[in-house]
């Protein structure tokens, strides 16, 4: 005997919640983003190091990952979903930004110069 959970028994997360969600989603991601592209970026127009551009895009991979994952499970056992859809890919959007700008070839290589 299967029970099925109709629209109406799902829990219901409000705009508030999900915006909560979203906030931490952001404050998380950016930092963490920021700091894999600082770390992994060659200075002074060096060409990059093949294998730091390999270990900073698989850090921005898993970074996007691990934020899309509240969502991915928040959203389908809400009864207000697609309200939850829309705030989640606003707030997965910095960190999808970062992982398609890593996937560029320009992108880890910077014309800053720290020291002397």
């Amino acid at each position: 005997m299967t029970t099925t959970i109709s629209a109406d028994q799902r829990p219901g997360i409000t705009t508030g919640g999900w915006i909560a969600i979203a906030v931490c989603t952001v404050v998380l991601t950016v930092p963490a983003d920021l700091f894999i592209h600082l770390v992994f970026t060659s200075s002074c127009s060096q060409p990059a190091d093949p294998d730091d551009v390999l270990t900073g895009r698989v850090a921005m991979l898993i970074v996007l990952l691990v934020a899309a994952l509240p969502w991915l499970v928040a959203v389908p056992m809400s009864r207000n979903s697609g309200r939850g859809a829309v705030i989640g890919l606003v707030a997965l959007l910095p960190a999808i930004a970062f992982t398609v700008h890593g996937l560029t070839a320009g992108a880890w290589t910077s014309s800053l110069c720290l020291g002397g």
